[in-house]
């Protein structure tokens, strides 16, 4: 069988996600074959845990690792004055490290 990689990959939607890849049949495939080459479909079907690993592949390679709204919290308190710094729990934090 051969793939020709440039058609398009068509997604449908049903309660697993199916992918279509339109593959025309060759005449050197069937040469007794006296019918002309028509559009077949190959499917491949999902299953919804290959989606979700997909889904959360997609979101781990969009993130930048960095939690914005925590940034932009400690930012502001740093800048008030409200921002206070435990040394005891950063030295904890350091020896449970090294563990």
């Amino acid at each position: 069988m051969v793939i020709n990689t440039s058609n398009d990959i068509t997604p449908k939607t049903t309660s697993q996600e199916n992918y279509t890849l339109n593959t025309a049949a060759s005449s050197a495939e069937k040469p007794s074959d006296k019918h002309t080459p028509t559009d077949s479909k190959d499917q491949v079907q999902l299953s919804q845990e290959a989606l979700l690993f997909k889904h959360l592949q997609s979101k781990i390679q969009e993130s930048t690792g960095i939690d914005s709204s925590r940034v932009e919290d400690i930012q502001q308190r740093i800048a008030n004055g409200s921002y206070i710094i435990n040394s005891e729990n950063i030295a904890e934090k350091l020896i449970q490290q090294d563990s």
